[in-house]
């Protein structure tokens, strides 16, 4: 079975990821964003995918992924159950969690406010 030790070993060997606090769980970073947050009384870790490649993941293997049920789950987070992924199968995860990070999130446009006359 895969350890949240193993998870972490996994993330920090990627280059050029920092290591964080978050909520009590250890974040995995690059410049652009967590990509990866590994909850060790869970026994799980959360990725950071897109809703295409949590689709894919979750259709080839639901025990070991779910989307996460909320707001954030819809947006492509998925939590990895370590209990029944091998290590090749969440490595490859994490990586493509890893290389979405690894450029800048585009931003939505905001609507801008017309000014209007007083």
């Amino acid at each position: 079975m895969l350890t949240t030790k193993k998870a972490c070993e996994l993330a920090r060997a990627l280059a050029g990821v920092s290591e964080q606090d978050h909520f009590g769980g250890d974040a995995f970073r690059t410049p652009h964003g967590i990509f990866a947050t590994v909850w060790h009384d869970k026994g799980n870790v959360n990725l950071r995918l897109t809703p295409d490649q949590q689709r894919d993941l979750v259709l080839r293997d639901g025990e070991g992924f779910r989307e996460i049920d909320n707001a954030w789950g819809k947006q492509g987070w998925t939590t990895a159950y370590l209990e029944f992924l091998d290590a090749a199968e969440f490595a490859a995860a994490l990586r493509i969690a890893y290389e979405n990070r690894l450029m800048p999130t585009p931003r939505k446009k905001r609507a801008s406010k017309a000014k209007g006359k007083r």
